[in-house]
């Protein structure tokens, strides 16, 4: 059977650089947050897993990273593996 463990609370709050450009600190993989999920011991509040859910720049199949491998970026770098750039046209 799939489900939490007991004792365990999830939830999936706003994250607070949701929507802003991030890069991946060792893959060098860039995307913007689209959301996250926090799992938490119920009775102590203990933090058991924390997880951001990162696009690609332009769309695709959404990824997954601890929140301490992302880093905020100012502009898209065409270059970074695992980036899709939208370009004018």
């Amino acid at each position: 059977m799939f489900g939490v463990p007991i004792g365990i609370t999830v939830s999936a709050p706003v994250h607070a650089n949701h929507g802003k450009l991030v890069r991946h600190r060792h893959n060098r993989m860039t995307g913007t947050i689209a959301g996250q999920l926090v799992e938490r011991e119920r009775d102590t509040g203990r933090l058991v897993s924390h997880r951001v859910f990162v696009r690609p720049v332009g769309g695709g199949i959404e990824w997954e990273a601890a929140p301490g491998d992302l880093e905020l970026v100012d502009e898209p770098q065409p270059d970074a593996p695992g980036q899709a750039v939208r370009r004018p046209r």
